[in-house]
């Protein structure tokens, strides 16, 4: 994990983001310790988020939010990241992206994952100290969750522009499957394994999904997604996520009138923002959970979704 966040360090710094530490005793609570926190002069607002930011200038696009799912952290996400900034739309500054640390299912040894109403009350401390009235949120897996924590108050909901959901658990955990398919079924194939050993049995990871989880309060409605402006990426191979269910569960619906994308066809496919639907369903039928962040032709049509929603105007 210390090569992992030494590889995040030097990607994101070149990419001009910096690092906004946690309190200097607080930032003993996480191990194995990580160096460059002691070189950062940013500290975080938040008592327990440490997170990457790249300042917003830009008066053309809308900042973006960004909430990362189980694993290494932002490790998985860099080379995303850093596209995102190389491909920015921005004109007149530039376009800020806020990356949320989550060091409790980020396969360290920290303190554990913090409850839904102190953990909304910690990003909202950040959001506050950007002066981020509106922005763009984009999720992975359990990030999808806090997203959806984030339209349930009013004091985030209103602040929410549009949303990326990748692999979104959120819209299906009611169903069982997920929590089943995460944290009990007997691993068999490669990448079963894979998941269990190095994040189902993970001690912060178990603790956060058994201890901190309130499938009552993560689930992501239909009446909630209607009306907004949401991009769903699923994956069709995907292990945890009944994909071709959830597929099936939005498409369907009449009402929130979803646009199917292919990924592998998204530069031909896609259409500009402004004659698109509100609803936009990218499918990676090649994917498993994640995937889509393997290499940079996966996560291109990924970074060109972002910032179709980013590049909208903010409001008057």
């Amino acid at each position: 994990m210390g090569v992992d966040d030494f590889i995040t360090y030097v990607t994101l710094r070149r990419a001009s983001f910096v690092h906004y530490r946690l309190p200097s005793l607080q930032s003993l609570t996480v191990f194995p310790f990580r160096p460059h926190t002691a070189f950062t002069t940013y500290v975080s607002p938040s008592k327990h988020l440490s997170y990457w930011c790249r300042p917003h200038t830009s008066n053309a696009t809308l900042p973006v939010l960004f909430l990362h799912g189980i694993g290494a952290g932002l490790r998985t996400y860099s080379g995303f990241l850093r596209d995102v900034v190389e491909k920015d739309v921005a004109n007149d500054g530039q376009t800020g992206i806020i990356a949320i640390e989550i060091m409790p299912i980020s396969m360290r040894i920290t303190r554990g994952a913090l409850p839904r109403r102190e953990m909304l009350a910690e990003l909202l401390s950040i959001l506050v100290h950007h002066r981020w009235d509106k922005f763009v949120v984009a999720a992975h897996s359990y990030g999808t969750i806090l997203a959806t924590h984030l339209l349930q108050i009013p004091e985030t909901r209103d602040r929410v522009s549009s949303m990326l959901l990748i692999d979104p658990v959120t819209v299906a955990i009611h169903w069982g499957g997920v929590p089943y398919n995460f944290l009990y079924r007997p691993p068999r194939m490669a990448s079963e394994w894979q998941l269990h050993y190095f994040a189902s049995t993970d001690m912060g990871v178990a603790h956060a999904l058994t201890r901190r989880f309130d499938w009552s309060e993560n689930v992501l409605w239909k009446d909630e997604m209607r009306g907004r402006r949401i991009t769903v990426v699923l994956g069709g191979k995907d292990i945890i996520l009944d994909s071709h269910a959830v597929r099936k569960y939005l498409m369907d619906d009449p009402e929130l009138d979803a646009e199917f994308v292919d990924s592998r066809s998204y530069s031909v496919e896609r259409s500009d923002s402004k004659k698109s639907r509100d609803m936009r369903l990218v499918w990676y039928d090649h994917c498993n959970h994640a995937g889509m962040f393997d290499t940079a032709i996966d996560w291109e049509p990924l970074v060109d979704e972002l910032l179709r929603h980013c590049s909208i105007v903010k409001p008057d």
